[in-house]
């Protein structure tokens, strides 16, 4: 990169430099002609009469000997009536005439000569003045031109501005360098970070150089990753361990009663067989919950999004987790169960987002666990279902992770756990999924809250059918 940058820069110095000396060659030569043309039209008219059609043809001729003014290349020429110009022979000129090559090219305009004006232009490298002396019977116009060549106003620029070229380039050559090598660092260090997160090392972090621009926020956006990874990574560790916790326990109490049934060691085998049927159940749940997720993050969870009265959902999930939470001493409420509240959304799926909340509350309630749904107060714009719990509460930095896979608070439930340890991380994945938002709070009463928002949908009812 410093190379490309190296060569980069002073390539656009040079072309600069390049189109620079041009231009000015373009318009100082532009302004000599303009200067030389000025310089001769004066010349001529200080010396040429005023009114070409009276002209005295002594004076001419006396003009004529005379050769024009010095310094200048001087001469009288003829102009045919259709515009040619020609070599003037003795006419009303007698005397020799001054020698004077009529310059290839030259072209004299009628219209200007023949009203007493001065003529001016160049031809090749010289620039030129004409003015009308006067006219002959034959219709030929005597002409006087004075010509020079034009003056070169450059000087000695040509040598100081290549000086100032030479010194342009070597500075823009070091800025160059300084530029390449202030910009190739940081790219390079994150160059080496990526390397080294593709690598697995996750801990690696990229300097962040000074200012707002672009390689402070690429250095910044590199460890933000590598932090988001090395972040995720500890959080997949956590829930294998979790998982194979959660599996290893149920395993070992189905083994040491099924080892006992098999040995005639157990006295009550009616009393293992619950055992075994209770943690192989506790087993299926947390494999389909295992399955929900893995579907959900592969994107393959099939939701059938259509308009649902959430009263009747939540009633339906209340009356199902009323006797199991009646025998745990827990009492469960249902508010706003008489008014319907639509929204769009998978029946089932809303169903298993409030299920699992209300699960998640009789676990950690101390005697009640209340459901409210409502419309919510965003203009209408969504509809909200509250669980609240009577338990101890979630702590302030727990609040950020309860919806973590198998994430464990300070805080354990009051009862043992029952769940699977994913309910809370499958009710986030099928709110996102229903265009939805969950959240966790502590009550100010005591206890925790969850707040499930979902888009506000109206009553199909009260819909006209178009047409």
């Amino acid at each position: 990169m410093t190379r490309r940058l190296f060569v980069a820069i002073v390539s656009v110095v040079a072309v600069t430099l390049l189109f620079v000396a041009i231009g000015f060659v373009t318009l100082a030569r532009l302004d000599a002609r303009s200067d030389t043309q000025d310089q001769l039209r004066t010349t001529i008219e200080s010396f040429a009469p005023a009114d070409c059609t009276a002209a005295d043809p002594r004076s001419l001729a006396r003009f004529g000997r005379r050769g024009g003014p010095s310094g200048r290349e001087f001469g009288i020429v003829g102009v045919t009536p259709d515009g040619a110009v020609v070599a003037l022979g003795q006419g009303p000129l007698p005397g020799p005439a001054p020698p004077f090559d009529v310059p290839t090219g030259l072209s004299v305009d009628l219209d200007v000569i023949s009203g007493c004006d001065t003529q001016t232009g160049v031809v090749g490298s010289r620039a030129f003045a004409a003015r009308a002396l006067g006219q002959r019977p034959d219709g030929t116009w005597i002409v006087a031109v004075l010509s020079s060549p034009v003056a070169s106003v450059l000087g000695p620029s040509p040598e100081r501005f290549a000086v100032i070229a030479v010194v342009a380039l070597a500075l823009g050559a070091a800025v160059a360098w300084w530029l390449g090598r202030r910009f190739a660092r940081p790219v390079q260090d994150v160059t080496d970070a990526a390397r080294r997160i593709a690598d697995g090392d996750l801990s690696v972090r990229v300097p962040v150089p000074a200012g707002d621009d672009e390689l402070a926020r690429a250095a910044e956006a590199v460890n933000d990753m590598a932090s988001s990874l090395e972040r995720s990574r500890l959080l997949e560790q956590q829930f294998l361990m979790s998982v194979s916790h959660d599996l290893r326990t149920p395993l070992t109490s189905i083994r040491g009663y099924a080892d006992a049934l098999a040995d005639g060691t157990l006295d009550d085998a009616a009393r293992g067989g619950q055992v075994i049927v209770a943690e192989a159940a506790r087993l299926e749940r947390l494999v389909r919950d295992l399955l929900d997720l893995a579907r959900l993050d592969a994107r393959e969870f099939t939701l059938e999004q259509r308009p649902v009265d959430l009263a009747p959902v939540v009633e339906g999930v209340v009356e199902a987790l009323r006797p199991a939470a009646t025998d745990a001493g827990v009492r469960i409420e249902a508010h706003g169960i008489d008014t319907a509240v639509w929204t769009v959304g998978d029946h089932d799926r809303l169903a298993q987002v409030v299920a699992n909340l209300v699960e998640n509350g009789t676990r950690h309630a101390t005697g009640l666990v209340s459901v409210t749904v409502e419309a919510g107060d965003r203009r209408g714009r969504e509809v909200r279902v509250t669980v609240d719990d009577d338990g101890p509460g979630i702590a302030s930095e727990d609040q950020p992770h309860v919806f973590e896979r198998l994430y464990t608070s300070r805080t354990g439930p009051r009862r043992g756990e029952a769940g699977s340890g994913l309910g809370l991380a499958i009710v986030r994945e099928l709110v996102a999924a229903m265009s939805g938002e969950v959240r966790a709070e502590s009550r100010g009463t005591g206890g925790a809250r969850f707040v499930v928002e979902l888009p506000a949908h109206e009553d199909p009812a009260t819909v006209t059918p178009p047409g």
